[in-house]
C-alpha cells in the first residue's frame, strides 16, 4: 500500500521510530509516515499512517489506533466485526484481502 500511495503522491516524511519486539527487545528504524484516509463500510477515517520501508513482504495492518477511530469491534470468536454504534449488524471477515485493499484505493 505503501508504494501505491506514494505513487498517488501521497507526500510521506521520513521518520526513526522505536519498536518493542517479539522477545521484548527495543529496535530503531526508519519509518515513514503520511496522514491518509482509510473509507469502510461507508465512513471515513483519517490516520497517520506508517510505513516500515526495510520490511521484507510485509502487509499494511490496521492497528488498535485504526479500530479506535474507526468504532470497530471486532468479533474474532464469530469472525465478523462492527461498528461500535451498530453491534447487531455485524460484517463477517473477508478472506480476498488484497481485492479489498486495492479497491479502497481505487485501483479496482
Amino acid at each position: 500500500m505503501f508504494n501505491l500511495l506514494r505513487e498517488r503522491g501521497v507526500d510521506f516524511q521520513n521518520m526513526e521510530v522505536t519498536m518493542a519486539l517479539a522477545d521484548g527487545s527495543r529496535t530503531t528504524m526508519e519509518a515513514y509516515t503520511a496522514p491518509v484516509s482509510i473509507e469502510v463500510e461507508g465512513r471515513t477515517v483519517y490516520i497517520d499512517m506508517l510505513a516500515l520501508p526495510k520490511a521484507k513482504d510485509n502487509r499494511t495492518l490496521l492497528g488498535t489506533d485504526f479500530l479506535e477511530k474507526s468504532g470497530i469491534v471486532l468479533d474474532l470468536k464469530n469472525k465478523s466485526w462492527y461498528f461500535s454504534h451498530k453491534p447487531h449488524h455485524k460484517i463477517c471477515f473477508k478472506e480476498d484481502l488484497d481485492e479489498i485493499r486495492y479497491r479502497l484505493l481505487g485501483v479496482l
